[in-house]
């Protein structure tokens, strides 16, 4: 016989199997003596523990998901394959080398199957820095001008050093008098230290004119007739 929250039976001895979603299930021995009274029957279900099934994105589109953080914690305890967690609230704690710690409270609901989730990961800014090889050493002390262009669109910037960017792919220029034009693209990628950038600059080739002088006279012949 089956009962939501109660029903009628006859007095006697009955078997009693209670079952709900996400608990589990209980097996009691009752005896319900005859009587008017209502018989009731008191018994705490235990809560089934649940694994925690996360996938962790990014927003550097190079690298869309991350398979294995550095950190994933619940209560300080590694989110692994077959470890499940008491369905209650629980500090989460998330980090991976090249962006932002998350941390937040989460609550694992009782039910079945696992508890299913999903979190972005936030790069972080690096800061940049740059190394320029001359071919010939420039005799003036002005520094070039470097412009780095996002490839996206969303940064066009002059660049002095230790600014800092956004990881992604980056359109770099570099201009100086007497030098040739430089352009390449370089790729930012996620990390916790600073990104250096080599860049080679040629120097232009240089027009030479030569004049030449000599300290030698020219003689004057002069040509006259004897009488």
């Amino acid at each position: 016989q089956k009962f939501d929250r109660g029903g009628s039976v006859e007095p006697g001895v009955h078997q009693i199997e209670l079952r709900k979603t996400g608990f589990e299930k209980l097996a009691l021995t009752e005896t319900v003596e005859p009587g008017t009274a209502v018989y009731n029957v008191r018994k705490t279900m235990n809560v089934t523990s649940r694994p925690v099934q996360i996938t962790v994105t990014t927003d550097y589109p190079d690298v869309p998901e991350v398979k294995q953080p550095d950190i994933m914690r619940l209560s300080e305890r590694e989110i692994i394959a077959d470890e499940k967690f008491v369905p209650a609230v629980h500090e989460f704690h998330l980090l991976h080398r090249g962006y932002e710690e998350v941390r937040e409270k989460i609550e694992i609901q009782p039910g079945e199957g696992p508890y299913v989730m999903e979190r972005k990961l936030i790069a972080k800014k690096r800061t940049v820095r740059a190394k320029i090889n001359y071919d010939v050493p420039p005799q003036d002390t002005t520094p070039p001008i470097i412009r780095m262009r996002n490839m996206d669109g969303g940064v066009d910037a002059r660049f002095q050093e230790g600014n800092e960017f956004k990881p992604g792919w980056y359109m770099v220029t570099l201009e100086k008098d007497g030098y040739e034009p430089f352009e390449k693209r370089f790729s930012i990628t996620p990390d916790d230290q600073d990104f250096a950038m080599t860049i080679d600059v040629i120097s232009k080739t240089v027009e030479i004119l030569v004049k030449i002088s000599h300290d030698y006279p020219v003689a004057t012949i002069s040509n006259k007739t004897r009488s």
